[in-house]
């Protein structure tokens, strides 16, 4: 699914100009680097880039490249963490390209990452943390939460199938607390609601500034997996919104309003 020589309608774009205040971080690709994080890739065939094979909207997309003997191939944003206790929107766009392969282990392409550095002990379990993952029944999120005073907890939804050979467009309004009364997950996925949460969220770290970082890309767990190699997945249109975002501010498909000219 190419996306070059388009035109984006300006006026698509125009009533969120004003509104940047609204979106702490957007990353788009479109410079060709991958401005505004960085990359973690472990195994001698893992790689993330830039590129413009494919794009949600704009020029570029981040692709995502494992084989077998890879453990992780990924952007990470580490240093940019959202407030405790305070709703934050994410919106981003998955492309999974024709034929790829749902045998072997999963695909884990978007995490919602404890920081370890403030992570309290008792958290650190041998389990995934909040993710996103296509496995061989279809799209899956792991939601991990702190239940009980120094207790973990995980839930688990199944989100059906993906598009393949299209983008996806995920949004997630959630606020990320430990408290059951004020803690909810909403998650869209190609403007479908799949997920309509309420409790804990998160764990109770001591800095009000401890949510969890964003990562997408690829994640196996372990190399040497099993199942069809290589594996490659694109990302697009990275928004992450404080409380006063809405919807449309982050939703890909906002500024994919776009006139092909081929």
């Amino acid at each position: 699914m190419k996306t070059r020589n388009r035109i984006i309608c300006i006026t698509t774009l125009i009533p969120y100009l004003h509104l940047a205040a609204e979106l702490t971080q957007v990353i788009t690709f479109d410079d060709g680097t991958l401005a505004g994080t960085f990359s973690e890739v472990q195994g001698p065939g893992a790689s993330v880039i830039a590129t413009d094979e494919e794009a949600r909207a704009g020029t570029h997309s981040m692709r995502a490249t494992m084989t077998t003997p890879d453990r992780r191939s990924e952007i990470v944003n580490q240093y940019k963490r959202p407030p405790l206790g305070e709703v934050t929107w994410y919106g981003w766009s998955v492309l999974f390209p024709e034929g790829h392969p749902r045998d072997g282990r999963y695909d884990m392409f978007t995490q919602f990452h404890d920081y370890h550095r403030t992570q309290p002990e008792w958290s650190k379990v041998n389990r995934s943390p909040t993710a996103l993952l296509l496995r061989e029944t279809g799209l899956y999120m792991t939601l991990k939460f702190q239940s009980e005073p120094e207790t973990i907890d995980f839930k688990g939804f199944e989100l059906g199938e993906p598009l393949i050979g299209e983008w996806n467009d995920f949004v997630m309004q959630v606020n990320w607390t430990h408290e059951p009364d004020k803690g909810f997950l909403k998650l869209w996925i190609n403007g479908e609601l799949k997920i309509h949460y309420k409790g804990p969220t998160y764990m109770n770290y001591d800095a009000p500034d401890s949510g969890p970082y964003f990562k997408a890309g690829n994640y196996k767990g372990a190399g040497n997996w099993p199942g069809t190699s290589p594996r490659i997945i694109y990302i697009d249109e990275i928004r992450i919104g404080n409380k006063n975002a809405t919807y449309e501010m982050v939703n890909p498909a906002t500024y994919a309003n776009e006139v092909d000219q081929n």
